[in-house]
């Protein structure tokens, strides 16, 4: 970059640098707080998911437990204990655990604790067991729990792994058991009615619900032990006594925060963590704590606000890292494209302001040689000057004398009053003074000798006044049609000034082409019929005068074409931004070679005589100061037919 250039560049291209970089910080800045605002708000969204399908499903099945305390069927088995009755109860536990296939024990423990009624679920079907199958679980902490509690009490357990034979079962099967004290007619306590759900149907649940987080998502108890977790090495430690294996062990900050409320999110060192609470002991419902020992009491009870459980994910702070410095990296891409744009754009900017620098001194140059040749040249200005205003004025002389030529051609036809009778005229007005004088000559003599009443007469023989008794009064038939007919020229020739938009009205153009009908109806009426085809038209801001004046003309040339009797047609429509009115004749028709011609000034297709040809003309004009326009369709022996087309303009209300 040569030395003079990199200046200049560098004035454009620094400020613009330091802007971008700080525009694309700012940005960037709120992009990112824009997406980790989007990511706390995901993840809150989907640990209420979790939450919210746990509690769903433990209304459910405490609604179960008391469907099942209340059916006939146990009320006559507490009532009396004979096989029959025991019999009913298992087949009705059979059918509601295979309608529902959420439980894996339904069970009548009478109040010893003996199982009387067990309905087992064994691969996919409900079994009833009997016999020395059922067991005594009368020192079971469910069971103590349970029958405690009055008539239409819950109890929930703890959820945990279920225990056989002083042993949890393997493979492990979580399990939450509802319960609920039942007796007979007379009050008497009879046992309990509990059925085990499937613990590994509420984690399917909140697995279901957390989907989009699975990998992150965790339920907690209240004590911090996974129930689920991503890593299933961690789940149930209080069951294995694993103290270690608790949220509290791993992340006390986090843990601490959780206890201390039912909903929120925290960002550690460890990265963002966001929880939820749910408390399955609903009202009626109450809870203990539980044993791991398999014929081990439960320590005592637990209120409803003490049962807990924590929907609970956690974004590390590598996952954190990683999408904040992509989101970085991608602004720091936009900034650097961008500025590289830049510098190209001012790298031409400081070229062309460099070219501009040289082009103005070469400029300031050849102005002061251009001085010079200006002043050389202001002569030969003036001459061209000169010689302009003389050609607008030839050319506005030739306009005024092609006004004048049709003008003087109209009122010197061949047959025309002024061609055919004014050299007559003027002969006959001169015998006709010399004839005067000489009779006035003889009148102002007294008493005229005879001689001189013999000169009167024999002037008056050879003045050949003839033409007083044959021609005089047609002569002045024609000389009346002479004038009239210069007459309408000078009307029709001031009919060619412009519309005057201050004369303009809202007008229905139905009303005004009716008008003009009725002006001319006499003088049609025994040429054709008239046949009206007029449809509702929106008014139009308008001079109706001088549209009358058109409809006028269009209507006089449709009758003057039909020789005998014919058909004028009127047809008016409203077709989008526009209206229409024809009129149509059944006369002679206009030559397709005449018809580019008919709206020129002066031209006519009449006979010599019969017509100005100024009439179209206007009516040309006037369409057009409306900004409309005016057409003409003509078949030779059928007709033609004149079309005027206006814009429509909103009447003011």
């Amino acid at each position: 970059m040569p030395d003079r250039l990199l200046p200049v560049f560098l004035r454009f291209f620094l400020p613009i640098a330091v802007l971008v970089a700080l525009g694309a910080y700012l940005m960037g800045a709120s992009q990112v707080k824009s997406v980790l605002a989007d990511v706390r708000s995901k993840e809150s969204l989907n640990v209420g998911r979790g939450a919210a399908a746990l509690s769903g499903a433990i209304v459910e099945v405490v609604r179960d437990v008391r469907f099942l305390s209340t059916q006939n069927e146990l009320q006559r088995v507490l009532e009396s204990t004979e096989p029959g009755n025991l019999q009913a109860l298992a087949h009705e536990y059979m059918h509601f655990s295979n309608a529902k296939q959420l439980y894996d024990q339904i069970r009548w423990i009478d109040e010893t604790g003996l199982e009387r009624v067990r309905v087992d679920r064994l691969n996919g079907h409900a079994v009833n067991l009997t016999g020395d199958k059922l067991q005594n679980k009368g020192n079971r902490y469910f069971f103590t729990d349970t029958v405690k509690l009055a008539p239409g009490d819950i109890f929930i357990s703890p959820l945990d792994l279920n225990v056989e034979g002083n042993a949890i079962e393997v493979p492990h099967k979580p399990m939450i058991r509802f319960a609920t004290p039942v007796a007979d007619t007379q009050g008497m306590r009879r046992g309990i009615v509990i059925a085990n759900l499937y613990g590994r149907e509420l984690l399917h649940a909140f697995a279901a619900a957390t989907s989009d987080i699975a990998s992150r998502a965790m339920l907690l108890n209240g004590e911090g032990y996974w129930l689920k977790s991503p890593a299933p090495e961690d789940e149930w430690g209080f069951m294995f006594k694993k103290r270690d294996l608790t949220l509290a062990h791993r992340a006390p900050e986090a843990w601490s925060q959780m206890r201390a409320t039912d909903e929120g999110q925290m960002v550690g060192a460890d990265g963002l963590w966001t929880w939820q609470s749910v408390y399955p002991l609903l009202e009626g419902t109450t809870s203990s704590t539980g044993s791991a020992d398999a014929y081990q009491p439960s320590q005592g009870d637990v209120k409803s606000r003490q049962y807990v459980w924590k929907s609970v994910s956690h974004r590390s702070a590598a996952e954190l890292r990683a999408l904040t410095q992509r989101l970085w990296l991608q602004t720091g891409m936009v900034a650097l494209t961008v500025i590289a744009l830049f510098a190209l754009v001012c790298l031409g900017l400081a070229r062309t302001w460099m070219a501009k620098a040289r082009a103005e001194a070469d400029t300031r140059q050849a102005n002061a040689a251009l001085r010079v040749e200006l002043d050389r040249s202001s002569e030969l200005n003036k001459k061209l000057t000169h010689a302009q205003n003389q050609l607008l004025q030839a050319d506005r002389l030739a306009s005024i004398g092609q006004l004048a030529a049709g003008v003087a051609h109209e009122i010197n036809t061949p047959t025309g009053f002024v061609h055919s009778n004014l050299h007559t005229l003027q002969a006959y007005a001169t015998s006709l003074l010399g004839i005067a004088n000489d009779l006035e000559a003889w009148l102002n003599a007294g008493a005229p000798h005879d001689d001189t009443l013999d000169a009167l007469r024999t002037r008056v023989q050879a003045a050949d006044l003839g033409f007083l008794r044959d021609d005089l009064l047609a002569l002045l038939k024609e000389s009346s049609d002479g004038l009239d007919r210069i007459k309408k020229i000078v009307g029709d020739l001031k009919g060619f000034a412009r519309v005057d938009t201050a004369d303009w009205a809202d007008a229905d153009l139905n009303a005004c082409l009716d008008s003009a009908l009725r002006l001319i109806e006499h003088e049609i009426k025994h040429r054709a019929d008239i046949v009206r085809d007029l449809n509702p038209l929106p008014g139009v801001r308008c001079n109706a005068g001088k549209l009358n004046q058109v409809f006028l003309n269009l209507l006089l040339n449709a009758a003057h074409a039909i020789a005998e009797r014919g058909t004028i047609t009127l047809r008016s429509r409203h077709e989008g931004d526009w209206v229409s009115i024809s009129i149509s004749d059944t006369g002679c028709g206009i030559a397709p070679e005449n018809l580019h011609r008919i709206f020129d000034p002066f031209y006519t297709t009449k006979p010599v005589g019969k017509g100005t040809g100024l009439g179209l003309s206007l009516a040309w004009g006037i369409v057009e100061d409306h900004h409309g326009r005016i057409e003409v369709t003509s078949s030779l022996g059928q007709g033609t037919t004149f079309t005027v087309r206006l814009p429509i303009q909103v009447a003011s209300s």
